[in-house]
């Protein structure tokens, strides 16, 4: 409830609303409180809106969208030569999915991610482009020149087999590097 002083010194009710009084004494009506509470609201809905649409569902990684988003933002010639794209192909997928069905392939795909996360630890960007396509992007100043090694880590982390829904399958990939990244190289893979 609202009350004015009036000119004779009593109060004059003027409205009632509801609100939310806070601990410094201020009332907000409720129609204010909505408005703070609904934009709020729409923030959170729009960071989540813009977490799916650069997220593979099934795998959790960056998807395609995202990769595009990244190599459109390179700030620079120099800073964009110094990154290294890697292209992840798993070999014979589709004969897995024909033979154990989409549900062995899609966790598979999935362990995919989860393996290739593991070696990178956060240094670079893995991102699922689509089927049984991968590419990781990084900077190779925090990582080292040579991405040799990082290319024998991955490929080591395939070759324990791919245990799931009861079916255990060896699985290997092919990956392609590019260094000296230009856009035109990038554009070309």
């Amino acid at each position: 409830q609202l009350f004015a002083p009036s000119a004779d010194g009593s109060m004059t009710y003027l409205f009632s609303c509801a609100g939310a009084t806070f601990a410094c004494g201020f009332t907000i009506g409720m129609s204010s409180w909505a408005t703070a509470m609904y934009a709020s609201r729409l923030r959170s809905q729009k960071k989540q809106i813009e977490q799916l649409a650069l997220t593979d569902p099934l795998t959790g990684l960056f998807n395609r969208r995202a990769f595009n988003d990244a190599l459109a933002k390179a700030p620079s010639p120099d800073e964009f030569r110094s990154r290294t794209l890697m292209l992840l192909d798993l070999n014979d997928f589709k004969s897995i999915n024909d033979r154990f069905g989409h549900d062995v392939g899609d966790a598979i795909l999935t362990e995919t991610g989860h393996r290739i996360e593991a070696v990178l630890r956060k240094q670079a960007s893995v991102y699922r482009l689509g089927g049984d396509e991968f590419a990781i992007l990084y900077d190779r100043s925090p990582i080292g020149q040579d991405p040799e090694p990082l290319v024998q880590a991955i490929l080591a982390a395939f070759e324990d087999s791919f245990e799931t829904n009861a079916v255990t399958l060896p699985i290997s990939c092919s990956i392609g590097c590019e260094t000296a990244l230009s856009a035109e190289a990038v554009q070309k893979s």
